[in-house]
């Protein structure tokens, strides 16, 4: 009876060890299976985690000798990469993290997209990564002029269009002009220079009227790479709501004031606007 019990522990001994020894050998052959990424990745994984203090997630073998390892292993190194530089970027602002090494994270998020997902911290952090890596919006243009306006004829009987009063038998006619030449400069993204002048008047038969003035001119900047907050100070024109819908105003030579208005946008969905003229 004695051997017939140990003849039974030693099989389950033997079928225990027989089934470590299988799954490590599986595991093994799935993770030669898993494809190595190319020495350029490894590169600049291997300049990130060392430059943001990530190296221990790194096999030894890439860090030191610049060896291939797995997608999955470039994976987790890659996440601790974006923790760190998650962390600087908030502490110190987006400024501190130089634009090469954001182009570097875009690429190596780009190859190895399919291997984070598979972590449950990215997908806390993937908000977060996509707005920091999101390219800023670069100025169309450093400076642009141009001008804009219009001419409009007018006519009328039984009307003296200069008061619009009702006049019988009396007729006129006139053209209505308005010109608006302008300059932007807009030096970055976050700042925006504008100088604009207005010719407005009207002439025809023993009528005229003609004034030329600043419409706008006027300094708008923002917080760097942010629609948090901006302010826009100098003489700048409001139009909002139906009552303009004809134009500027009813006369079309438009509504300005010398004002300083601040936008907030703490969401996408909200702005509010504050507005100080004089």
């Amino acid at each position: 009876m004695k051997r017939y019990a140990m003849f039974i522990i030693c099989a389950f001994i033997l079928a225990m060890c027989g089934r470590t020894a299988f799954a490590a050998e599986e595991a093994g052959s799935k993770a030669a299976e898993q494809p190595a990424v190319d020495e350029q990745t490894v590169k600049d994984l291997v300049d990130l985690a060392k430059k943001y203090e990530a190296t221990g997630k790194l096999p030894q073998s890439a860090v030191v000798q610049g060896k291939p390892c797995t997608k999955g292993e470039a994976a987790v190194c890659l996440l601790a990469i974006i923790e760190k530089v998650l962390d600087k970027s908030q502490k110190e602002g987006i400024e501190s993290v130089p634009r090469e090494d954001l182009d570097k994270l875009a690429a190596l998020h780009e190859a190895l997209q399919d291997e984070l997902v598979k972590h449950e911290g990215y997908l806390t952090l993937r908000e977060s990564v996509a707005k920091i890596l999101a390219k800023p919006e670069e100025p169309q243009f450093l400076l642009k002029g141009g001008v804009k306006g219009f001419l409009r004829g007018e006519g009328a009987g039984s009307q003296r269009l200069t008061d619009f009063s009702y006049n019988p038998g009396h007729a006129e006619g006139r053209f209505l002009y308005r010109v608006q030449p302008y300059v932007y400069f807009h030096p970055t993204d976050f700042i925006d220079i504008h100088v604009e002048g207005q010719g407005y008047g009207y002439t025809g038969g023993s009528q005229y009227l003609g004034k030329i003035s600043l419409y706008q001119g006027f300094i708008e900047g923002r917080l760097p790479g942010s629609d948090i907050a901006a302010l826009k100070v100098g003489r700048q024109e409001f139009v909002y709501g139906s009552a303009f819908i004809l134009g500027a105003n009813a006369f079309y030579q438009g509504l300005t004031f010398d004002a300083a208005r601040l936008r907030v946008k703490p969401l996408d969905q909200l702005s509010l606007l504050q507005k100080c003229m004089r």
